[in-house]
């Protein structure tokens, strides 16, 4: 018994099509041979959450002077780091302290009337908490 040679051809949008490319009079009345169907297209990843960056996150103090204006903090934690960006309104110096769980606490202090950002190494220990207090 001779058998049925097949040939499979993709076209460009990934479809598998199959053909017949030698088919003997004896195998002509079987039944015909349905074309593969296409792979499912992978989802799209956007957004901040699929590519594994993690959402700011913000805080903010009060100025002891002027009033109604503010110390603004944000910061994103991430694996072996964390940047602090930092935008002081105050008329004076103000201390930024970051506590860790399983890790040294970190405090700098913040000049007048500026804005920047401070990389902080996180050494394996996980943030628990930012405070602003009156003292380093």
């Amino acid at each position: 018994m001779l058998g049925t040679r097949m040939a499979a051809l993709t076209t460009t949008a990934g479809a598998a099509l199959a053909l017949t490319a030698f088919a003997p009079a004896a195998l002509a009345d079987a039944a015909p041979v349905a074309p593969a169907k296409a792979p499912a297209a992978a989802p799209v990843a956007t957004g901040a959450a699929d590519t594994g960056i993690a959402a700011a996150k913000r805080k903010s103090f009060k100025c002891a002077s002027p009033r109604n204006q503010k110390l603004n903090i944000s910061w994103s934690p991430g694996n072996i780091s964390i940047t602090v960006y930092f935008n002081n309104h105050c008329k004076q110096k103000r201390h930024i302290k970051l506590v860790f769980k399983q890790a040294t606490d970190v405090c700098f202090t913040v000049n007048p009337r500026t804005k920047g950002k401070k990389k902080v190494w996180t050494t394996g220990g996980k943030l628990e908490k930012i405070t602003s207090p009156s003292k380093c």
